[in-house]
């Protein structure tokens, strides 16, 4: 957690288009003693991306507040941002959920869009795909207001 919370604060300062944070975890023991949701302060005021894969042995979970904090700071990270969650069972799985999560950061698209003015903006628009089995992730460009 207290690499995310590092990351995002150095990412922060530099200029770009896009910046993505790839965390490739296990379910061992949490050391950090950073709450979850200052990470998710800084990740969000970064403009980064996170995408997470995570090796979970099957029927082993940690219940302690450690792990907890970790597990929720995934969770709603990825929510926030617009990034990716892949848990996976074996190691040998990690090449290929890298692999996904490399598809997912080579083909990302600006769009741009304009509404006509209203007087009471819309909060959300939705933005389809033709081809069935695409799934889109995004957020807010870097540097462009919320």
């Amino acid at each position: 957690m207290e690499a995310i919370f590092e990351t995002a604060r150095g990412l922060a300062t530099r200029e770009g288009e896009r910046a993505a944070i790839v965390v490739v975890s296990a379910t061992t023991p949490e050391q950090s003693n950073i709450h979850f949701t200052r990470v998710l302060s800084r990740l969000e005021s970064s403009g980064a991306t996170l995408h997470v894969v995570t090796l979970t042995a099957p029927g082993r979970a940690l219940f302690d507040d450690n792990a907890r904090q970790r597990d929720t700071l995934f969770d709603r990270g990825v929510r926030l941002t617009g990034g990716t969650r892949r848990d996976v069972v074996a190691s040998q799985a990690f090449p290929q959920a890298l692999t996904a999560v490399a598809g997912v950061l080579a083909h990302q698209f600006r769009v741009v869009y304009a509404r006509p003015q209203a007087l009471i903006p819309p909060d959300t628009f939705e933005v389809t795909a033709t081809a069935p089995g695409l799934i889109a992730y995004g957020g807010v460009a870097r540097g462009q207001p919320k």
